[in-house]
């Protein structure tokens, strides 16, 4: 049984893909690429099949396949589109690419002049889905055509939705006043695309179902307002306050949050400095400690040294200062025994003897070779 349903499984994935390849080759006849540069002509299969794939893949994330005859213009250069968007009155002086709802058309920058390939079909698709809630609904707010335009055609990074909330009402709830019209003020226009963003994000996240739905009822009524409201259960504008709402009421939980946390981490920076002062005066103490056994060390091999030297050269003697020579060889036994001890101390610190000092270094030796004598 399991094994039929396996099949059964690959066979509606098949055909699926099957039909979705179709659809997408289908859907080029219906895409004019317009270019007004001979330098240009390369892009023109390029873009039809690109786009092409990417609208086939969001109409069945929709669940509707209307077949919009899109007319694409691309730029030669910046000056043609200047005159472009100053004619159809596009607001944004730093506009890269607009949609003319009424004649199906998408006016946009020359490929070479954006940052990335794929910035240049985020923003085809973009100005597309504009065209496409256009051709169910000619109401819908701006928010709503905002917010689905840059959700789907993924013109910001949902790892980038911390910067987007933070920055989002920075100029205040923008929606309710501009439902129809971008704010007047450019410093307003980031935050209005973020918060039709957010808006149109939580609609999503209502059901699974609930775009679909909206747009499946247009067959059946064509106004906005009623569609949203029969699918949401209640208007447009009664869901922005609710979202407002919902928005005020996590920021403000951040706001109370913040009372605990800045304590918290000052609390968290004074045990820090505590414990990397009380750090520093061990790591100093134990610094003065090792200098301080390698100054006696160097004493004691001095010393050790001398003894040696005498005893070398009045061996053969050693019968005239009998009472001399044996407190030397004492000695010697003593500072040998004294080496080893401080010797021992050393090698608890772990010194790596590259990192000392010339001197210090020939200490170490010289004990290191007296103790290996001994040993002997």
């Amino acid at each position: 049984m399991r094994t039929l349903q396996i099949i059964l499984f690959i066979i509606i994935t098949l055909q699926l893909h099957g039909s979705k390849k179709e659809l997408n080759s289908e859907y080029e006849q219906f895409i004019t690429v317009n270019i007004f540069s001979s330098r240009d002509q390369r892009f023109i299969e390029t873009i039809k099949s690109e786009l092409s794939d990417r609208i086939v893949s969001f109409q069945y994330a929709i669940g509707r396949f209307p077949d919009i005859e899109l007319v694409i213009n691309v730029a030669p250069d910046t000056k043609t589109y200047e005159s472009w968007w100053k004619t159809n009155h596009v607001i944004f002086e730093n506009s890269i690419g607009f949609a003319d709802l009424n004649t199906n058309q998408i006016y946009i920058k020359n490929p070479r002049s954006l940052r990335s390939r794929e910035d240049f079909y985020s923003l085809l698709m973009h100005e597309y889905i504009h065209l496409f809630i256009y051709y169910y609904f000619h109401d819908a707010p701006l928010w709503f055509h905002e917010g689905m335009a840059h959700y789907f055609s993924s013109s910001f990074n949902f790892d980038n939705l911390h910067y987007i909330r933070t920055n989002a009402f920075k100029t205040g709830f923008l929606l309710l006043r501009y439902q129809y019209q971008y704010p007047d003020n450019a410093q307003s226009i980031s935050p209005y695309y973020f918060q039709s963003f957010l808006i149109f994000r939580n609609i999503i996240n209502t059901t699974d179902t609930s775009l679909q739905n909206i747009f499946l009822l247009s067959e059946e009524i064509p106004e906005f307002n009623s569609s949203f409201s029969t699918v949401l259960g209640m208007s447009p504008e009664a869901y922005i306050i609710k979202f407002y709402n919902e928005m005020t009421s996590i920021r403000t939980g951040y706001r109370k949050s913040y009372k605990y946390v800045y304590p918290l981490i000052f609390i968290i920076i004074f045990v820090l400095i505590y414990f990397a002062a009380k750090w520093n005066r061990k790591h100093n103490a134990r610094l003065e400690e090792i200098d301080d056994l390698f100054q006696n060390l160097m004493f004691l091999c001095e010393n050790c040294s001398s003894n040696s030297k005498f005893l070398n050269a009045n061996f053969d003697n050693r019968d005239n200062f009998e009472e001399q020579y044996k407190i030397r060889l004492e000695e010697l036994s003593d500072t040998i025994n004294e080496i080893k001890q401080v010797y021992d101390k050393l090698k608890e610190y772990n010194i790596n003897k590259e990192q000392l000092s010339k001197v210090y270094r020939d200490s170490l030796d010289y004990a290191e070779k007296l103790l290996e004598e001994g040993n002997a």
